[in-house]
């Protein structure tokens, strides 16, 4: 995982034979390697962890933490259904999230360390092409420092599992919306080809 950076390690087990929540968004735009989507406004609780010494090692840790905060360890002793909003962190925490434009790649099997950098850099390429090249990254620049992975399984469902990979999209060529804005688009883009 690189560098001492805070990284939101995002485990969003949402499993669909049991019927719980996701996240509502809308597809803005769909190509065969990634889609854009727009997120709405949504609640999760978090984990922030500080640099830890593998990626799969840090989820570990965060689901039985989740696990625990769900089966009833929290201020009302409350078992909560799964569903989500739900995140990683040793130190729970609830934050709330505005609606968000995300790039998303899917891919499939165990999120493992040596699968997470090679699927994030895919859509770092994939995007680098794209009309959403000049909204990625933010400060950083590379996706290294900017991505999120999202499990929507649990551990021992060992078919068929989903996952994804997310960078948030924003700046000035972003709409509220999560629209491109052509006209500055085509002027930046033209000039790169």
């Amino acid at each position: 995982m690189g560098k001492l950076t805070w990284v939101m390690v995002l485990v969003l087990i949402f499993v669909v034979a049991f019927a719980t929540e996701t996240p509502q968004f809308t597809t803005v735009h769909t190509e065969s390697s990634f889609e854009i989507r727009l997120y709405r406004p949504m609640a999760w609780m978090t984990a922030p962890i500080l640099h830890q010494s593998s990626f799969q090692h840090a989820t570990l840790m965060g689901s039985h933490k989740l696990f625990q905060y769900i089966q009833g360890a929290n201020m009302n002793f409350s078992r909560i259904p799964l569903s989500f909003p739900v995140l990683t962190d040793l130190h729970l925490k609830a934050e709330h999230w505005d609606s968000v434009c995300v790039a998303v790649r899917k891919f499939s099997g165990f999120v493992v360390d040596e699968n997470i950098g090679k699927e994030a850099s895919m859509l770092e390429s994939s995007l680098r092409r794209s009309p959403w090249a000049n909204a990625t990254f933010g400060m950083s620049t590379t996706i290294e420092d900017a991505y999120t992975i999202a499990q929507y399984n649990l551990p021992f469902k060992h078919r068929a599992r989903v996952n994804e990979v997310w960078v948030t999209l924003s700046g000035p060529y972003i709409s509220d919306k999560c629209e491109i804005s052509t006209s500055t688009y085509t002027n930046e883009f033209a000039s790169t080809i």
